[in-house]
């Protein structure tokens, strides 16, 4: 299961999960300082993925790249570019996406 954060910038893998997979990573030209809403440092990211093909269901793949943190708690985390290309609905009071948008009818 991945975690959608709209307040997420970018889209994230753990460390751990990445490595248990034996993603292919590759360094950033730079580290990036990952931050909270409040502005609290969370860590730093120095690598990303390789596009990795997303399967969720038999209805949607896709290729996505995402920067490797330290996240135990949620080792995937969807961000808003994500939801700004999907744009699916969502049912707020359950805190659920009911599907994945019609951006995903064509994958």
């Amino acid at each position: 299961a991945a975690f959608v954060d709209s307040g997420a910038d970018a889209e994230f893998i753990d460390l751990k999960l990445a490595q248990q997979l034996l993603v292919p990573m590759e360094p950033l030209p730079i580290a990036l300082l990952i931050r909270a809403l409040d502005g609290s440092l969370l860590g730093r990211a120095t690598h990303c993925t390789k596009p990795l093909l997303m399967s969720v269901g038999e209805l949607h793949q896709e290729w996505l790249s995402f920067l490797v943190i330290i996240s135990p708690q949620d080792p995937i985390i969807l961000g808003f570019p994500w939801l700004q290309k999907h744009n699916p609905p969502v049912d707020w009071l359950k805190w659920r996406i009911l599907d994945w948008g019609v951006h995903c009818f064509g994958h």
